[in-house]
């Protein structure tokens, strides 16, 4: 699920400890063989690094694991993104001069945080940079909108079945301002409501969001008066980058956009090169280079090592009597936010491999569409995996229209 609601809800203990409790996943054997299974199994492989692939449960929870990593003396490498990210902010500033100004763009957790503004004046700060600005846009409802959360997008001929959480004229965390209509530049087809009454309007597609954040952040910035344009824009949510193209569209058509009277308000706020970086692919790189250099990466020639990759996902545990589903199988918001710490004997999901029964069919399109090996590698999980030979209850991924 995505975490980055719940530090704005108040919920940064049961954040924590749910990053907890998927570490504890990694570390140990135990999982599901699927929901529907009277009890676990306990031959998952043990691992050599815990990758925290989430900006906001990386800026919650990287100290409180790297701590007793260290105290137990586990021999296992973890990192987050947004270290990375922010050590490729300073490099891109570096091939710039040394100037400018970064913009974050994530989650309201991950802001929150403030992780990005301490981990790049950190590192500025080593390499030497002084005339450095950061700006942030805590972005409601992207991630949930790519992920098909009814709170936030639906499909055009359906009827809400959750409130609506995103961007409006209502929403106080992120207001909808009418008077920048032309500013957003909105596609009405990705917008639920009356197209001449903005107090209905409701977004419905991820680039009507996108256009929101930029807009947000552009005109945020505008009224700090500050000169230096931004040079660097760092997609700090996982789900961004499969957006960039429309970043980089939004970015460039703001900076040459006009008012009516001529004026172009974000032509200096938008570097003529802004550059855009992803945290995920600099900590795929970070790690890999760290393997490398402890010589654990795999060798390919060493028979006695199984190399099927491994999928595991968690799903509601629907046999929890207190539990509290929406009509397709998802936590409820109020259940989802509304649970507190310190339950730890409470299951409130199963750890399973990943398959038809709860990966949905958008879900299978996206990772076809935005990560093709990712698939490949899922097939090969569901079809060659002993995990899920012997488990007859698993379906194996459909192999839609791809070229797998």
């Amino acid at each position: 699920m995505p975490y980055g609601a719940y530090p704005s809800l108040g919920k940064t203990d049961f954040l924590r400890e749910l990053i907890i409790r998927d570490a504890v996943f990694l570390l140990g054997s135990r999982y599901w063989p699927s929901e529907f299974a009277k009890s676990p199994l306990f031959d998952k492989p043990p691992v050599k690094a815990v990758v925290i692939a989430c900006n906001t449960a990386t800026s919650f929870g990287l100290e409180i694991l790297r701590v007793p990593f260290k105290e137990w003396g586990l021999p296992i490498h973890i990192v987050g993104v947004v270290e990375a990210g922010a050590r490729g902010a300073i490099e891109s500033l570096k091939k710039q001069g040394g100037e400018g100004t970064v913009a974050v763009i994530a989650t309201v957790g991950t802001t929150l945080s403030n992780g990005y503004p301490d981990a790049i004046e950190k590192l500025a700060y080593k390499a030497n940079i002084k005339n450095l600005s950061i700006i942030q846009q805590g972005s409601v409802g992207p991630a949930g909108a790519i992920e098909g959360d009814e709170q936030f997008i639906i499909g055009r001929n359906k009827i809400r079945a959750a409130e609506y959480k995103g961007p409006s004229t209502k929403n106080l965390e992120a207001p909808v301002d009418p008077e920048l209509a032309q500013e957003y530049g909105f596609d009405f087809e990705g917008i639920l409501g009356d197209k001449k009454v903005p107090t209905t309007w409701q977004l419905n597609s991820v680039e009507n969001y996108i256009k929101f954040d930029v807009v947000t952040l552009l005109e945020n910035y505008r009224k700090m008066n500050l000169v230096k344009p931004i040079s660097v824009v760092i997609l700090g949510c996982t789900h961004l980058p499969f957006y960039t193209d429309n970043f980089k569209a939004t970015f460039k058509r703001l900076k040459e956009f006009k008012t009516n009277d001529g004026q172009k308000p974000y032509d200096k706020l938008i570097d003529e090169n802004i550059i855009f970086i992803d945290p995920s692919e600099l900590t795929a790189v970070e790690l890999y280079k760290f393997l490398a250099d402890k010589r654990l990466l795999l060798e390919k020639y060493d028979k006695s090592v199984i190399t099927v990759n491994e999928f595991y996902i968690s799903v509601p545990n629907a046999n929890l009597k207190e539990i509290k589903l929406t009509s397709d199988g998802n936590f409820t918001y109020d259940y989802k936010y509304g649970r507190a710490a310190g339950n730890f004997n409470v299951e409130y999901v199963k750890y399973v491999p990943m398959n038809n029964y709860n990966l949905k069919d958008y879900v299978q399109e996206s990772i076809i569409k935005n990560m093709p090996a990712v698939w490949k590698n899922l097939l090969e999980f569901n079809w060659k995996s002993p995990r899920t030979e012997s488990l007859p209850d698993i379906a194996p991924l459909k192999n839609t229209n791809s070229a797998y």
